[in-house]
């Protein structure tokens, strides 16, 4: 071998543990199993939303509301605002917590899965009650109204008369 040829060698077998080194930071290590993954549900597609109290007096002229219905409705109306302003004000802050939480896990670096589905469910129990309440309430004030007007309720919600 001349001298030439074996510079060159050398030259590259540095080149390539140099290489090697930049590419494979941690060495030949064996790679690290992929973090499970969570298994979510596909998301049913949302009930048709009934409209609230509230909503069907702000439509009162269109559904040709009654003395008697507009003051049963705003009765409704009355009791869920009671009912529903101290839960929303739960879940909002709730939500800000969970928000929060997560900020302060990623800067961090992490967080247990458990603690995260923790706090989540917590967010969650209380939005699904929520709208449970808010389809109970829907419900009966629905049927304050008789079929025509239901009916004429349906075509101002279908036409964007709601929300």
């Amino acid at each position: 071998m001349t001298a030439l040829f074996r510079s060159g060698l050398t030259t590259l077998v540095v080149l390539a543990a140099a290489a090697t080194v930049v590419v494979f930071p941690r060495g030949l290590a064996p790679a690290r199993p992929p973090a499970p993954r969570l298994a979510l549900a596909a998301p049913s597609p949302a009930p048709a939303r009934m409209p609230t109290a509230g909503e069907i007096l702000a439509r009162g002229a269109a559904v040709g509301l009654t003395a008697g219905q507009r003051a049963r409705l705003e009765a409704l109306d009355r009791a869920w605002r009671a009912d529903a302003g101290p839960l929303e004000a739960a879940l909002r802050a709730a939500g800000e917590e969970f928000s929060r939480f997560m900020a302060g896990a990623q800067g961090a670096g992490r967080a247990s899965l458990a603690e995260v589905r923790e706090r989540a469910a917590e967010v969650s129990a209380l939005g699904q009650s929520l709208r449970e309440r808010r389809q109970a309430h829907a419900t009966r004030a629905v049927a304050v109204l008789d079929e025509r007007q239901r009916q004429r309720l349906g075509a101002t919600v279908n036409t964007g008369g709601g929300r």
